[in-house]
C-alpha cells in the first residue's frame, strides 16, 4: 500500500520491519540514521520504508543506552511532538502522552512560535523547528 505524506515524496508502509537495519537495545530493535539529515516529516517516512516508526524513549535506562550510541554533538528526531495541541507532546501514532521526556534547562520553549518537534541532543531532549533536518532514530514496529 503506497502512502504520500504532504510534501514528500511517496514511501511504502512495510508491514515487516528490516530487522537487519536495527540493532538490538534492551527490548526494542533501534535504526540510528548517522548520515542522512531529513526533516521530521520526512524522518517519519522513512522509518515507515523500514517497517518502523520514529523512536518513542520510555525511560532514563532506554535513554541512556541511546545516548551510548549517538554522537554528543548531532541532534536525532525522536516521534514525539506538540503538533495537535500546544505544550502536550504526544507520540505520533497512537496520539497518547509522551510516556518520558527529559527536558534541557529552558525547554520546551516554543521558540518563535513554531517548535512542535523534538529531538534528542546530547543528554536531554529540546524542541525544534519540524522543518529543520536533522539525523533520527527509528523503533522496530513488532507486531506479537
Amino acid at each position: 500500500m503506497e502512502n504520500q505524506w504532504p510534501g514528500s515524496p511517496s514511501f511504502q508502509f512495510k508491514l515487516k520491519p528490516e530487522l537487519d537495519k536495527f540493532i538490538k537495545i534492551g527490548s526494542k530493535y533501534l535504526y540510528i540514521e548517522k548520515v542522512n539529515k531529513l526533516n521530521w516529516f520526512g524522518a517519519f517516512g522513512a522509518c515507515r520504508e523500514i517497517g518502523g516508526q520514529l523512536v518513542i524513549i520510555q525511560d532514563k535506562k532506554e535513554l541512556n543506552s541511546i545516548n551510548d550510541l549517538i554522537a554528543h554533538n548531532d541532534t536525532y528526531w525522536l516521534g514525539i511532538n506538540d503538533l495537535a495541541y500546544e505544550g502536550i507532546y504526544r507520540t505520533w501514532l497512537s496520539q497518547e502522552n509522551a510516556p518520558f521526556v527529559k527536558w534541557t534547562l529552558g525547554e520546551p520553549n516554543n521558540e518563535n512560535d513554531n517548535q512542535d518537534c523534538v529531538v534528542l541532543f546530547e543528554t536531554t531532549m529540546w524542541d525544534l523547528e519540524c522543518v529543520k533536518n536533522r539525523f533520527f532514530i527509528c523503533e522496530a514496529i513488532i507486531e506479537e
